[in-house]
């Protein structure tokens, strides 16, 4: 296959992977010379595609391939990992969270693998707790803050889960999360007023903010087209004309 060939087959696949047609991605990927190809960012897509088809031996030589040139780190080794808790493979999940966290050693990323690598395996919910807690304590994410008050509710942590579930509240306004949160909170304690505001009226919480949002992308785009006016004009060399004065009208 020649370069020119080559890359037309690779933008087609990237381009059907962003609409969503990753059958026809892969149907692509399938005719390509992976060994030849030593660009990350289509060794990762490729991987992606294999993945959004189901088939993970091919998604993980690819990033195996990616890995072994030294392109994408740690960040590869997180994706064999992901990749291998999806599909259910725990040794495979092991052995690239191992490799992960020490490549990246800081990343608070393997706290979270580790609880995802803890459910597939079945332990115990407490040690399922312990790596949440240690992910949570550095990143606040509703999606795991409310697991996590879930697991306390599993555990008949009540005054653990109330605490969480207030967590949510205090630093989330609005989600499908902040709701299951506060009706999990209100199974042991009375919802404050703040809180009740906020489990009836989500949907006008939701349009108020898009309705900001909207305003802010609204006063950015004006105020970028009015830089870019502004300097072409001076590009352009443009000047505002002079404004000759009236002549004077001599009295009769």
């Amino acid at each position: 296959m020649d370069k020119h060939t080559l890359n037309l087959k690779l933008n087609k696949m990237q381009s059907l992977h962003r609409e969503g047609d990753d059958a026809t991605a892969a149907r692509i990927a399938d005719t390509l010379p992976w060994e030849r190809i030593d660009s990350f960012r289509h060794l990762y897509t490729a991987a992606e595609v294999y993945e959004n088809v189901r088939n993970y031996e091919k998604a993980k030589y690819l990033l195996r391939l990616s890995y072994e040139q030294s392109t994408g780190g740690a960040m590869v080794l997180r994706k064999l990992t992901q990749l291998a808790i999806r599909f259910g493979n725990v040794q495979d999940a092991e052995r690239y969270e191992k490799r992960f966290e020490a490549a990246a050693p800081d990343d608070v990323e393997q706290y979270l693998l580790r609880y995802q690598i803890s459910v597939l395996k079945g332990e115990p919910l407490s040690i399922r707790a312990s790596y949440l807690e240690s992910f949570c304590a550095e990143r606040m994410e509703e999606k795991w803050l409310y697991e996590l008050a879930v697991l306390y509710h599993q555990m008949g942590r009540e005054n653990d889960c109330v605490a969480v579930c207030d967590q949510i509240s205090l630093y989330f306004s609005a989600g499908e999360y902040l709701r299951s949160a506060l009706e999990l909170k209100s199974y042991y304690a009375p919802l404050t007023e703040l809180q009740i505001d906020e489990y009836e009226n989500q949907g006008k919480y939701r349009q108020e903010m898009r309705q900001t949002l909207l305003e802010i992308y609204r006063e950015k785009e004006e105020a970028e087209a009015a830089a870019a006016a502004a300097a072409a004009a001076e590009e352009a060399g443009e000047e505002e004309p002079a404004v000759e004065e009236a002549p004077a009208v001599e009295e009769a």
